[in-house]
């Protein structure tokens, strides 16, 4: 670990402008569902701006904030609040990786989390959807996932098209979908299935179904 006398305070300026005039940076790894953009876009709507987006002045790139600003210019904003950072192009990519990734290494005090939300009103639809989730997420849904639905007795989901041929049912449409990942992105897969696995006391099959499920239109078959 590096160690110093003092951390320096890389902010450098405040203020506000045009949410289109800021630029994407192009190595920001997030991606946003749907769910989350509503949620967001609520809790804007219920309390407001409480915390700014942030910019590094040397390149122009946003660091932090790239769903908010794409949410204040589908709603129109005319003007966001700016946190301006100065950071070389090294900083700004360590920057990038850190920010929230830190941040999800919170572990959660769910009695805590109840008797916060039991304190909660809030007019907004989709705010309160996501403050009721919040409340029964477990710790694999921290991860930015919609609470899975777990079928009751009986009402199990429709068998996978394999398993309906065995059965003699017509076989369902079905897509085939293929990617190529790392050994640390396959790791981050496999440990994703086992913990909903294990958290809903379902199979990996049905738990990979559900992450999927989750993350793809299977009406339209586009990735959202």
């Amino acid at each position: 670990m590096t160690t110093q006398n003092t951390w320096r305070n890389r902010i450098v300026d405040h203020g506000e402008v045009d949410p289109a005039s800021l630029e994407p940076n192009l190595h920001n790894w997030r991606r946003h569902p749907a769910d989350q953009r509503r949620a967001l876009e609520g809790a804007l709507a219920e309390i407001g701006w409480i915390q700014a987006v942030v910019v590094n002045r040397r390149t122009g790139r946003l660091v932090d904030g790239h769903l908010r600003v794409l949410a204040a210019i589908d709603a129109g904003e005319p003007v966001i609040p700016v946190t301006w950072v100065e950071l070389t192009d090294d900083e700004e990519r360590i920057a990038l990786a850190t920010f929230d990734a830190i941040a999800s290494l919170a572990t959660r005090d769910d009695s805590a989390l109840a008797d916060l939300l039991a304190l909660i009103t809030a007019d907004d639809e989709d705010l309160n959807t996501f403050l009721g989730g919040l409340g029964g997420r477990t710790s694999f849904d921290d991860d930015g996932f919609d609470d899975p639905v777990v079928p009751e007795a009986g009402t199990r989901e429709p068998p996978a098209p394999a398993a309906a041929a065995a059965a003699g049912d017509p076989p369902a449409l079905s897509r085939q979908l293929v990617f190529n990942c790392d050994e640390t992105q396959r790791d981050v897969i496999l440990q994703a299935v086992m913990g909903l696995g294990r958290d809903l006391d379902v199979s990996p099959a049905e738990a990979l179904y559900m992450i999927c499920r989750r993350y793809l239109d299977l009406e339209s078959g586009l990735v959202k």
